[in-house]
């Protein structure tokens, strides 16, 4: 009796030390639609109209940035919703909401807003390369890169006919995710595609990163795909739900995702798949995931706040 007492206190502790819970929070304006983290702050843009900049060491909100209200249908104002957040050096370019569903794009640097253009095409995601170029991704999967100084197109090229769904960035290329559960890797100076990356996913794929060779898709499928570019190898891991969000860690070898309807997520090993812990506690639908290592996690949901996990 004594040493079956021993054994299950001996099993609680080892599984107790494979959940991890949330170590702190930080309150936004209103729902986070986009975060980034940039040299030990974490800069988040809600659809109250605003991008929220934190301390990480704080955990205090040090500044808001407040985009201009669009006028309603009475005579009111409502906040311009901040889609998308991307930051180089002391440059910061937002993606926020324009009149009759446009999209506006603009440059936040020394504490002054600058416009660069708005238009009706349904941006859904940019990315600072440098002080000058962009790149940006519309709904309609047409990629996008920009001279900011000279307010022009570099290029224009459109993907496939699926919807544009995520994309991410390693070194000169840029792996997009859409509607299609193939992604399109792609050379961003020259918008020419390297490789199409498929089999994995049969069904939209909401989100992609890409760390070290290794590209990670959320899938619509409740398939988590892992494709490593060394050694052109790939496989998936199936969960019980819609995968919307996935993270990878900086060396690539480890990925976070979502993978109940109550929102837990999973850390696995991207070498073989292996489940290595489980975060619970959230409330909402997970949107977004950024390690800051190997050890630290930031994610948002569909709520006013960023949650941060050690373990």
């Amino acid at each position: 009796m004594k040493f079956l007492i021993i054994l299950v206190l001996l099993f609680q502790t080892v599984f107790a030390d494979e959940i991890v819970k949330p170590h702190r929070k930080f309150q936004t304006s209103g729902i986070v639609l986009d975060f980034r983290f940039f040299k030990n702050k974490i800069y988040a843009g809600t659809d109250a109209g605003t991008v929220d900049i934190f301390d990480l060491k704080t955990g205090k909100m040090e500044k808001q940035i407040k985009m201009k209200p669009l006028p309603d249908f009475y005579s009111g104002t409502i906040p311009a919703k901040v889609y998308s957040v991307s930051l180089f050096q002391d440059l910061m370019l937002i993606l926020s909401e324009a009149k009759y569903g446009g999209r506006e794009l603009s440059l936040y640097q020394n504490g002054k807003l600058k416009h660069i253009l708005t238009t009706r095409s349904p941006i859904k995601k940019v990315k600072l390369i440098n002080d000058v170029i962009c790149i940006y991704a519309t709904l309609g999967n047409e990629l996008v890169l920009y001279d900011l100084y000279n307010n022009r197109e570099i290029y224009h090229v459109q993907i496939n006919s699926s919807t544009f769904s995520d994309f991410a960035i390693q070194g000169d290329l840029i792996a997009m995710a859409s509607e299609s559960g193939e992604i399109s890797l792609r050379n961003f100076w020259t918008g020419e595609e390297v490789q199409v990356l498929k089999g994995e996913n049969l069904d939209n794929v909401y989100k992609v990163d890409f760390k070290n060779h290794i590209i990670a898709g959320s899938g619509q499928d409740r398939r988590l795909s892992i494709y490593n570019l060394k050694n052109n190898s790939h496989f998936h891991v199936l969960t019980d739900f819609l995968i919307y969000s996935v993270g990878l860690s900086p060396d690539g070898t480890l990925a976070l995702f979502p993978y109940k309807q109550n929102n837990d997520m999973k850390l696995i090993s991207t070498k073989d798949g292996s489940t290595l812990k489980i975060f619970t506690d959230l409330t909402a639908t997970l949107n977004r995931i950024i390690f800051l290592n190997n050890h630290t996690v930031l994610t948002s949901s569909d709520e006013n706040q960023i949650v941060e996990w050690i373990f």
